[in-house]
């Protein structure tokens, strides 16, 4: 399907095809995010699910659309400066918010079964950077610290009722992500 748009988290594959007489050729898929205001929490739980299901799902690392999110991030917090209309709003910009603070928890990174899950109550994105072991990797890195700096600003300029539903949306947004963690662990040991 040629320049198709497909919503975020949605299942799909790719399949080239060699028709009987005809010459095999390598193709080339290109895709990106469907980032928007409208499908932010969508967003989240597809990048969750990546953040697991990745190596099983494709070869594939989507690590690259922090980039919009950081500008996305940018876009709140200058129209909150501003004094004008938020762009992002209600669980849209708390999607937002916890993709901005998490991006180096939500990156494609070989998943790990000893891991356990109680390192999430602690996680600090600003203090708890991980090992990046290449250089082209340090502008990705500072994206994302800048991101979580960013996102801490935003949260600081919410009025108290916003503040505590975005708090709530982070206790089911955890929840979700512990249970594809624990399925993700099971997956692996029935594989063993």
């Amino acid at each position: 399907m040629l320049g198709s748009i497909m919503g975020p988290g949605v299942p799909h594959a790719v399949v080239s095809l060699q028709r009987a007489g005809c010459q095999h050729v390598p193709t080339v898929m290109s895709g990106s995010h469907c980032l928007n205001r409208f499908s932010m929490v969508a967003s989240l739980h597809g990048a969750i699910k990546h953040t697991f299901w990745h190596d099983v799902w494709t070869n594939a690392t989507h690590d690259d659309c922090d980039f919009s999110i950081a500008r996305m991030l940018t876009w709140q917090a200058m129209r909150m400066d501003a004094g004008a209309a938020w762009p992002f709003k209600g669980s849209n910009l708390y999607a937002l918010l916890a993709l901005g603070i998490l991006p180096l928890l939500l990156q494609s990174l070989p998943f790990s079964t000893q891991a356990r899950t109680e390192w999430l109550d602690h996680y600090d994105p600003l203090n708890n950077p991980p090992f990046i072991p290449t250089p082209s990797d340090t502008f990705l890195h500072s994206v994302r610290e800048k991101m979580a700096q960013v996102t801490r600003l935003i949260m600081q300029q919410l009025p108290g009722p916003e503040l505590a539903g975005f708090q709530r949306f982070w206790e089911h947004q955890r929840a979700i992500f512990i249970q594809e963690f624990e399925c993700r662990c099971t997956y692996n040991k029935e594989k063993l």
